[in-house]
């Protein structure tokens, strides 16, 4: 049901404008999803816990130094969507690219660090059991040899706070992907100043 708006009835400042003015496109919610009486309550807690991010509200903190006025001396880059094929188009293109930013500054010359985030790998663990090569138990962690102690990654896998748990990619790519997608579906325009630090998009 669509409703109409006389624009002569209006007054200049309404709920209206505010609502055009500062409102992000919201998700809507199935109703066969809400149908189920036991699944209520975590429902509920999932949609007040997006209201509460696109409000500007934390959720929890992962204890992540930061210096605040003060231009970073290390700079971590994760960079998703990009295949074996192309990481020499990273290498040679987009990493000068953006060292030559930092010329912008004054004697500014930090450390910069890519990450190239692939969540498809074909990689195997095995253990040896008994002579033979077999899969490792259920809750086996591997945290030694083939892992570094990337503790920052780590961190921001628990940061996505559209979901409860972890996900496979940091934070940071996850909420580039739901906005780049928001923007390119259905915002076609940058959004109100007001909502540039807020986590509108999820």
């Amino acid at each position: 049901m669509q409703h109409a708006i006389d624009q002569t009835t209006r007054p200049p400042w309404s709920i209206y404008d505010v609502h055009v003015e500062f409102s992000a496109v919201d998700g809507v919610v199935n109703s066969r999803t809400i149908s189920n009486p036991q699944k209520l309550r975590s429902i509920a807690q999932k949609i007040l816990l997006q209201i509460n991010c696109k409000l500007g509200g934390e959720l929890w903190g992962v204890d992540i130094p930061l210096v605040n006025h003060v231009l970073p001396e290390k700079i971590v880059v994760y960079r998703d969507g990009v295949s074996d094929g192309q990481l020499s188009v990273v290498q040679n293109y987009e990493i000068p690219q953006l060292q030559t930013c930092f010329s912008t500054f004054e004697k500014y010359s930090p450390h910069m660090v890519v990450i190239v985030v692939q969540k498809r790998i074909s990689t195997n663990m095995y253990c040896c059991n008994v002579g033979e090569f077999v899969t490792p138990a259920p809750g086996t962690v591997l945290d030694h040899t083939v892992t570094s102690r990337e503790w920052l990654t780590f961190k921001l896998c628990h940061m996505y706070w559209n979901w409860p748990g972890t996900i496979r990619v940091p934070a940071p790519c996850k909420y580039a992907h739901k906005l780049a997608f928001l923007s390119g579906q259905f915002l076609h325009q940058e959004p109100s100043m007001q909502l540039w630090d807020k986590l509108f998009f999820l």
